[in-house]
């Protein structure tokens, strides 16, 4: 099967750990940086994977959102 898809076994390998922890990192199974380093990639290059896949690499719900403009609210008025 591999040969039909043109893939050897360490590209095969590869391509499941990165697809594997994008699935995970989307699922909320495993933060940003364990699913990085499952998929074998550094921060910048699993950033770019989520994008080119699809997969949001920030997601807030809107208590969170509140939260972090709140935070910057005050971070502006006090700097």
């Amino acid at each position: 099967m591999l040969a039909a898809l043109e893939l050897n076994v360490d590209t095969a390998a590869s391509e499941f750990r990165k697809r594997l922890a994008a699935s995970y990192y989307r699922d909320g199974r495993l933060s940003f940086g364990k699913a990085a380093n499952l998929a074998a990639l550094d921060a910048w290059d699993f950033w770019d994977y989520l994008v080119e896949s699809g997969i949001p690499v920030v997601s807030y719900d809107e208590r969170d959102l509140a939260r972090e403009l709140e935070v910057f609210a005050g971070a502006r008025r006090s700097g």
